[in-house]
């Protein structure tokens, strides 16, 4: 059996997509004929649990968390696969929140090596990509743990994701906005069209409120498979307190709840004290996360326009201070621009950063150029986001408040400046 590490080093040494995306890459690219053999090889784990299939462009992951967190609370079993980490690799991988292990990761990642070694590039195309081959290990945990039903969060899109080989019990979807149109497209309808392909044959959805645009996509494929269909328009009045911060996270429990809705008639009943435990005790990392009280120091993983703005506005409304220091890293193939336009007119003094992953945008010139037309105040430039974070926590006063922002993998690399350690890949 491989160990921990030579497991993960071989998903890895595929096609990673996360880290460097090729030149011309489309949806197409996740290719689910491939992901098939690899699971019917596997005697089909992903056919032996009941699951829910979450996509969006915000708020996916919130409301994944919401969900796994108020079934959880009603005794039921909840697998639970999400992506990014910040961390490790296992957090994308859990039940009832607790990740896989290394010892159990290493045993169902040491097959992989056989079961590729005749893998018929003719037949199947380009071998997998590390990511589908970390649902693959994710989707046999979920079988041999027996889970009660799983939450399964779309990486990228929806159509050609591998978690949407499963047919789900409900299929959610947040709200949408531009993001990854390198690979789904550069209108919202062709990404809400590709997010929409979850959306299965006489299977329920429920759906945060859309732009127009967006909404009708959703609602003409719903109507093609005939699957019943409820935007979330409102929040409920009654809507219980969220451990989780801003006022956004109020829609996302609202769709959480409309899922549970649809559960409850096909076996999965939550009580309304069960419900509101679940969602005064969902723990989310990255997300307008209080890390450090005197300055306070907020982590929030916004890596898209619309993003960066809700941030902006949560901030204002959550908490108090004196001065905002903001520390960015974005990747280069995200919308930057747009970023800095949501963020940084809230900010009184600006830090710039490089994230220490290839995908990172490096040239700080470009980065500042989008920042300037929004600058209020200082501007700093450091060379990675350690420098950043000391910087920031050197210019801060105690009632100010530093917030850092742009990517996962910046908030990653602050976490472990600010010696925020509660998972690592050794």
């Amino acid at each position: 059996m491989l160990s921990y590490q030579e497991a993960l080093g071989y998903i890895l040494s595929f096609n990673h997509v996360e880290r460097k995306l090729p030149p011309g890459r489309s949806s197409t690219d996740f290719y689910l004929k491939r992901m098939t053999a690899l699971l019917e090889w596997a005697s089909s784990p992903h056919t032996q649990f009941p699951s829910v299939i979450v996509a969006g462009t915000k708020g996916k992951g919130s409301t994944s968390a919401m969900l796994e967190a108020m079934l959880r609370a009603a005794g039921y079993r909840v697998g639970l696969w999400t992506s990014p980490h910040l961390q490790s690799y296992r957090e994308r991988i859990q039940v009832n929140r607790e990740p896989i292990s290394d010892i159990d990761f290493a045993a169902i990642a040491s097959r992989l090596p056989d079961l590729l070694s005749d893998f018929d590039t003719e037949l199947y195309g380009e071998p997998p990509i590390s990511y589908e081959l970390l649902f693959w290990v994710a989707a046999c945990y979920f079988a041999q743990q027996n889970v009660d039903i799983a939450i399964l969060e779309v990486g990228v899109g929806g159509r050609y994701d591998s978690a949407n080989l499963i047919t789900p019990l409900v299929s959610v979807i947040s709200s949408i906005s531009y993001d990854h149109m390198a690979i789904l497209g550069d209108t919202l309808d062709k990404i809400a069209y590709d997010k929409a392909g979850i959306i299965k044959p006489n299977v329920p959805v429920v759906s945060a409120h859309q732009v127009a645009e967006a909404a009708a996509v959703i609602a003409a494929v719903a109507q093609q498979q005939n699957a019943p269909l409820q935007f979330v328009e409102a929040e409920p009045n009654d809507l219980p307190p969220l451990s989780l911060r801003g006022p956004f996270q109020r829609k996302n429990a609202a769709l959480a709840l409309a899922c549970l809705e649809q559960l409850g008639p096909q076996g999965f009943v939550v009580s309304q004290a069960q419900r509101e435990y679940g969602l005064a005790n969902t723990e989310w990392h990255g997300r307008l996360e209080l890390v450090h009280d005197q300055p306070k120091i907020v982590l929030d993983a916004a890596h898209n326009g619309d993003s960066a703005q809700r941030l902006a506005e949560a901030l204002q409304s959550e908490f108090s201070y004196n001065k905002l220091i903001l520390v960015l890293g974005v990747l280069r193939d995200k919308a930057y621009e747009a970023i800095a336009a949501g963020i940084v007119p809230a900010a009184d003094t600006v830090i710039l950063s490089i994230p220490a992953v290839p995908r990172a945008l490096d040239d700080l010139d470009a980065l500042e150029s989008s920042v300037r037309p929004w600058l209020k105040g200082e501007l700093y430039r450091t060379p990675n986001i350690a420098q950043a974070v000391a910087l920031a926590q050197e210019l801060a006063q105690p009632d100010d408040l530093i917030c850092i922002t742009g990517s996962f993998s910046t908030l990653s690399e602050a976490q472990r400046s600010l010696g925020i350690s509660y998972l690592q890949d050794a």
